[in-house]
Order: structure tokens, then sequence, then C-alpha cells
């Protein structure tokens, strides 16, 4: 296929509800497949990928399909967006290979977006959102921390809630593969630190990596922002209410909380506690200051890392 294919893959929390909803669909000749468009061949086959057993897949003629498909847009550009296809954090990311393998299976050509996020502060924003999903659990039990140090991922089959190996989250192990998979000039690592904070600047490298016609927004609006204090420990009251169901929790709470509380009296808080989170960020020291070498982002300015002399 001559047109170009540029898929973001996530990972959660890193700004991705935000490019999807107020970026992306902004780009002049690019036809955006993400959570928010209607379904397509494309968006078909991720649905399938994230809920069924592939091995039932007729992948060959999935693929035909997508080809002509893609063949049939006007577009020159296919942007696929969608935070799931990096796993799911709340299974460990344990996903992530097979997912990057059927993805290279289908668009072998295509460019990779990586956005990551700060150890430490994307397990805080990720524990937010379960909290938002409806779920009560404690901090320490969703980051497998027991007894003064980091325990192994349980699934939740046999563990109440999602969790997590704090261990585990070595990024670079996961770009190494996509540039194993895709080639490193054909994939791009981009912090959501400099998204939050340097915003042109972010873009703008984007831009010029997918080469697309550059677009920047007069204001930046904010997604998904999580609870604030009052609100965090009250839904975690309400969400220990077993006779209200789980999707009425999500669907009736979050909205009633951040029209409310959250639009009068916003108190940031941070869950996890900075003696913890030192522990996290001094387990991924080495790991963060080896991602910045393998990608080429000065990762010590957003605080992946400490230099020491």
């Amino acid at each position: 296929m001559e047109k170009e294919i540029i898929i973001h893959v996530g990972m959660h929390k890193t700004g991705t509800t935000y490019l999807q909803e107020h970026i992306f669909p902004k780009l002049d000749d690019v036809y955006l497949v993400s959570v928010n468009t209607v379904v397509d061949p494309i968006k078909r086959f991720l649905k399938h990928l994230f809920s069924r057993n592939v091995l039932l897949l007729d992948l060959g003629q999935i693929k035909v399909e997508i080809e002509a498909f893609i063949e049939s847009l006007p577009q020159n550009k296919i942007l696929i967006s969608n935070e799931s296809l990096f796993g799911f954090f709340h299974e460990n990311y344990s996903h992530n290979k097979m997912f990057a393998d059927y993805l290279k299976l289908m668009f072998p050509n295509a460019k990779i977006l990586v956005t990551i996020r700060r150890q430490d502060d994307w397990l805080e924003s990720a524990y937010k959102q379960v909290i938002h999903a409806g779920l009560s659990i404690s901090i320490n039990h969703f980051l497998n921390y027991f007894d003064g140090r980091f325990h192994s991922y349980a699934s939740s089959a046999y563990k109440e809630g999602p969790n997590i190996d704090v261990r585990t989250l070595e990024l670079g192990r996961f770009i190494q593969n996509y540039q194993h998979l895709f080639s490193p000039q054909n994939v791009l690592v981009l912090p959501f630190e400099m998204l939050r904070n340097e915003p042109s600047r972010f873009l703008s490298t984007f831009y010029d990596f997918a080469k697309i016609k550059p677009y920047f927004p007069q204001s930046k609006k904010m997604s998904n922002r999580g609870y604030s204090l009052i609100s965090a420990y009250l839904a975690l009251g309400f969400n220990r209410l077993t006779f209200l169901g789980r999707g009425t929790r999500k669907k009736l709470l979050r909205p009633l909380l951040e029209r409310t509380i959250d639009r009068w009296f916003y108190i940031k808080h941070q869950f996890i506690k900075p003696n913890i989170r030192a522990e996290i960020m001094k387990i991924h020291q080495n790991h963060n200051r080896e991602l910045a070498q393998l990608t080429g982002l000065n990762l010590q300015q957003y605080g992946y890392y400490v230099e020491t002399r």
C-alpha cells in the first residue's frame, strides 16, 4: 500500500483522550480510527484483537478487507489511535507483545507513536482510573505493596481487584520490541510530561515524524482529570456499596462528583505516599537512563532519573 499508516499505541493515562478528542480529528488529509470513530474494517479488527481468540479469526481475509478499505479512502494517511493496543494495565500489560506482533502482521510498514509517563505519576493516575471505574481497593493493593516491598502481579481472577507489578514497568523493554518489529526510525516515543508542559513541542515533533500538516489548538482542554481529594474518598466509600452495581456507580457517581465537588472544591491529592514514590523511581532509575539513551529523549528534565556524579 502506498498510503501511510501511523499507529498510536498509548500507554494509558498519557494524554490519549485529549489527543483523540481535540487534536487527531482536526488533522488534514488524515483518516482517524479511534475509540470515538465509527466501526470500519480496521476498528472491527481491533475489537476482535481485544476480545476474541485470534486463532479463530481468518487473519488473511481480514487483512485483504483492511487493505481494500484503506485504498478506497480519499485520505493519504491513516492514523490509528487506541491506548489498549499497548495492552491492559489491569492485566499487567501482559498482552503488549502479542498486540505488537499482530500490528506488524497487519500493518508491516506502519509508523508507531508511543506515549509514556514517569512510573510514579503513571501509577497514581492509573489508580485514580480504577476508582473512576467504580472499584474500591486500597492503593497498596493496587501496587502489590505489602510488608515494606513490592510483590508480583496476581490475576484478578485470583486476587480481588486490579493490581500491577511495579517492577515490570521497564518502559525500554516495550520500546525495544517496537523498534525490533518496525525499525527504530519508524518508532517515536514522546513523554506525557512534554505534552503537559510543552504541548507545541510535543505536537511539532509528532507532525515532523508523521509528515502531517501541523494543527495547534488555541487552548489546551483537560480530559479525564482525576478526582479531587474530597471526591476521591467519597468515591471509594460509595464504591464499597455492593447494592449499587459497578456499572451504575461508574455512570452516575463520576458525573455527579465532577459537576459538584470537583467543580467548586478541587483539591489535588496523591494516594501514593512520598516514600513509596521514591522507592518506585529508585527501581527504575537505571531503566529510565537506558530509555533516554534508546530514544534520544532528555528524560532527566522530567524527573525520570537523577544524574549521579
